[in-house]
């Protein structure tokens, strides 16, 4: 699936949130994977306006974990600088 801008992708996002969490029990979560990322020349913190976007929608982050994925290169910006 592809999205015009970050705003489109956050709204796709809330309609799963919003089917998503009425099949959760009472006091259940929800585990989500994303990946903050750049794209044309920026950084974009993806799970930032995912965190906010549930803010919005009366539900609290728990956690943000670091995974290291293998498949992907890592990138040390301003090493030596």
């Amino acid at each position: 699936m592809s999205y015009e801008d970050k705003q489109g992708w956050l709204s796709e996002l809330k309609n799963v949130f919003e089917k998503s969490i009425c099949l959760l029990k009472e006091k259940r979560y929800l585990a989500v994977f994303i990946g903050d990322r750049y794209n044309g020349g920026r950084y974009h913190f993806l799970s930032a306006g995912m965190a906010n976007l549930l803010g919005s929608m009366g539900l609290t982050l728990k956690a943000n974990l670091v995974w290291y994925d293998v498949s992907k290169s890592l990138h040390i910006y301003g090493y030596l600088y």
